[in-house]
């Protein structure tokens, strides 16, 4: 839960990214549901009033909200994860609050099996969207890597909600960014837009609908697009212009380079 001086830094952000036309989401964990102290059904109570809260305050700005699992952790056993089932709970919770409130079930890694964890229990339900998040170091993005990156992983995704939801909802990758746990790793501003131009190409060529930065106002060492003065850095003109570039184009193929490189070639109109 956003303390009062958390919730006023997110406010201010919303207010600047309103400004420049960003379109913002909300990314959702719960908290108590680690503490091997709370039963289950006072941890799902504490889980959906905290996000009803979060949606009466933030709300009205935001529209789409990301509802995030906790893992479990097997290195201590008593500590209970937040899975689909309590996922499901919250989402109904909070569409019941605001109907117009649009939810996003995210993937985390391993991405193949919470996916089919999630559509076991009919998540995401239709009119809902699947997110898969995604924070990286540069890491490639190749079949060897590890961990495998999610668009290497979209093609059994895809199939898996073809399968048990007997669909495919509409993705988004809804946490791309650097780690912010390894901030004494990040690569250089310069390096950084390169990075988020690279990002966006690849997700646009992958029949991904939209891409959302991951930024968390609140924490120092996360990727921000704009300073304390309000003036901009390398990664926000990266994305401005890759976005600028990709508006209403198409894929047309995949062009092999030499050495592992890839090139996209895109149409857009006459061009």
């Amino acid at each position: 839960n956003a303390v009062p001086r958390e919730a006023d830094i997110y406010k201010q952000f919303i207010g600047q990214a309103k400004e420049r036309g960003f379109s913002l989401m909300t990314a959702f964990t719960p908290t108590t549901t680690v503490d091997p102290s709370v039963d289950m059904d006072r941890a799902n109570k504490d889980y959906q009033e905290s996000l009803l809260a979060a949606a009466t305050y933030f709300g009205p700005q935001i529209p789409y909200w990301e509802l995030l699992p906790v893992k479990p952790n097997p290195l201590f056993p008593e500590l209970r994860g937040f899975r689909a089932p309590e996922l499901l709970k919250g989402r109904e919770a909070l569409r019941t609050f605001n109907k117009h409130l649009i939810c996003i079930t995210s993937l985390e890694a391993p991405f193949q099996a919470t996916a089919m964890d999630y559509a076991a229990v009919g998540l995401p339900p239709k009119g809902d969207l699947l997110g898969i998040t995604y924070n990286f170091i540069g890491l490639p993005e190749t079949r060897e890597a590890n961990p495998k990156p999610p668009l290497v992983e979209l093609p059994t995704i895809t199939q898996t909600c073809q399968t048990l939801l007997k669909r495919t909802p509409p993705t988004w990758i809804t946490e791309y960014g650097f780690d912010p746990a390894k901030a004494d790793r990040l690569p250089s501003a310069t390096h950084q837009g390169a990075l988020m131009a690279r990002a966006f190409i690849l997700n646009r060529a992958n029949n991904i609908e939209r891409t959302f930065w991951r930024h968390n106002p609140a924490n120092q060492f996360d990727l921000p697009l704009t300073n304390s003065d309000g003036s901009v850095n390398p990664s926000f003109l990266a994305m401005r212009t890759t976005l600028e570039m990709l508006e209403g184009t198409s894929l047309v193929r995949e062009v092999p380079g030499p050495d592992g490189m890839h090139a996209y070639l895109f149409d857009k109109g006459d061009l």
